[in-house]
């Protein structure tokens, strides 16, 4: 057979999967719905955590051995 006929099988025999189980398209978009949003929270952890590294060296400087200093590189590290 040529290529076009096998991909129109193929999506034919899917088309008819997913019309006998439709919790397989539910279930697929749940798993994307949940990667996007770790990936979201990945994201926003990162700035967090760019953002007290940057308040860190900036307080590095104004002060060698203080309290919050301790716990910023404690929370960076």
């Amino acid at each position: 057979m040529n290529n076009r006929l096998d991909k129109e099988k193929i999506q034919l025999s899917l088309l008819r999967l997913l019309e006998n189980n439709p919790e397989l398209t539910q279930r697929g978009k749940l798993t994307f719905n949940f990667l996007k949003k770790k990936i979201r929270e990945y994201d926003e952890l990162k700035e967090e955590i760019k953002t007290l590294n940057d308040l860190f060296k900036k307080t590095d400087n104004d002060t060698n051995d203080s309290e919050l200093n301790r716990h910023l590189k404690r929370i960076i590290d």
